[in-house]
């Protein structure tokens, strides 16, 4: 923890970076509450709308690796704002996108600039507080809130003006979060200004991380969990209005009540992994998150009631990063933390990006209750490899 800084402007930057990824994934999930009406002007199948998000997050994926990078070398505060404010142009493009070629390279564009911040965010948080679990939890119910809210306003404004306005909500986050992070939060020194990006992707920086078994095990557990984080996310309101035949206000609350419990619990759950440990909370996450998919599965029969307690627990279920994030960033060293904190998160997050086109795809091809019993084996999977891991101490 940095002994320059006094707790209250610790706090100060705590709250505007939390505003900074709530506005960066405004902008993100803006596209998933209107989903139904893009394919229908754009004509496209469930798995093609799947591509435009499995696209936009494969490529905030491997943006994060070059974050941490140009965090090392020109200050985490520069590339915030570079990535809040790449992230406002990506999301005016998506609103105004004519075609649904033009749709899917302005989602690329969006998602390259929004994945340059948050590795660096976290870094300048890990930084500021000692409690990094406490801090990464409360700094990820940004993207949470930023799920609770974007649902419900992007739905209004649609109703009344379009899909295209409704998608512009991004691009007031962020253009809002630009001006108070600017505004607020101070210039960061590089920590290393002789750090080369290119030198980065060389074979020898990449490849040790990825040879390292622990990393490894995490970069899995966390690519699993992403993967059924981006399904869900992406199509709760399709799957509950296909099968529960709810309207789409309806289906699109839905979604925000999976990111108020996801919202909720975030930082709960950060501060139990300080407490036990980070694989045990995670653990305990991934099975609330497989009873949840399995009442979503059941309760089709029972309605809103079952769609709604199988969606809040599926919310509680998706905590798991706060544990899993914390983790990842003990397994680096102070030089490498960056860059190997960026590599790691990208590593899972472009695992992850594969739910969007993965659950279309099952959706379309075996219906919906494939897809999301899909989802609920392989988290079942995740939770069966911790237990086995602490039990017979594998050392993982």
């Amino acid at each position: 923890m940095s002994g320059s800084h006094g707790r209250r402007y610790r706090y100060t930057v705590l709250a505007f970076c939390l505003f900074s990824y709530f506005a960066t994934m405004a902008a993100r999930t803006a596209v998933s509450p209107v989903l139904p009406s893009i394919r229908e002007e754009f004509l496209v199948s469930n798995a093609a709308m799947g591509l435009v998000l499995t696209g936009m997050w494969g490529a905030y994926a491997l943006s994060s690796y070059p974050s941490g990078v140009l965090g090392d070398r020109y200050g985490a505060r520069r590339v915030v704002l570079a990535a809040v404010g790449l992230t406002a142009v990506g999301s005016g493009l998506l609103a105004v996108s004519p075609t649904y070629a033009t749709f899917l390279m302005s989602a690329l564009f969006l998602g390259a600039g929004a994945g340059l911040y948050y590795p660096v965010a976290a870094m300048l948080l890990e930084s500021l507080f000692e409690r990094t679990g406490r801090a990464i939890g409360l700094h990820l119910t940004g993207s949470q809130l930023a799920g609770l809210a974007t649902p419900v306003v992007v739905v209004a404004i649609a109703v009344r003006y379009g899909w295209r306005a409704g998608i512009a909500f991004g691009v007031v986050t962020t253009s809002i979060a630009l001006v108070l992070f600017a505004w607020r939060v101070e210039p960061t020194p590089p920590s290393n200004p002789e750090a080369s990006v290119r030198r980065a992707f060389a074979a020898e920086r990449v490849l040790p991380p990825l040879r390292n078994r622990r990393v490894l095990y995490v970069i899995a557990l966390a690519g699993i969990g992403s993967f059924a984080w981006q399904g869900t996310a992406t199509f709760l309101p399709t799957f509950v209005g296909a099968e529960y035949g709810l309207s789409p206000t309806t289906a699109g609350g839905l979604l925000s009540v999976f990111f108020v419990t996801l919202t909720l619990s975030t930082p709960i759950a950060g501060s139990v992994s300080d407490v036990i440990s980070r694989d045990g909370a995670a653990g305990l996450l991934f099975v609330v998150a497989v009873g949840g998919y399995g009442l979503l599965l059941g309760g089709v029969g029972i309605g809103l009631p079952a769609a709604a307690l199988g969606t809040a627990l599926v919310g509680v279920g998706m905590s798991w990063p706060a544990a899993l994030e914390s983790r990842m960033l003990t397994e680096f060293d102070d030089a490498d933390r960056g860059a190997g904190f960026g590599l790691a998160r990208g590593s899972y997050l472009l695992i992850g990006a594969g739910g969007n086109v993965g659950v279309g795809a099952l959706a379309d091809l075996a219906g919906w209750p494939v897809a999301i019993g899909t989802l609920a084996g392989l988290l079942t999977v995740c939770a069966l490899a911790i237990g086995a891991n602490r039990v017979f101490g594998i050392g993982l």
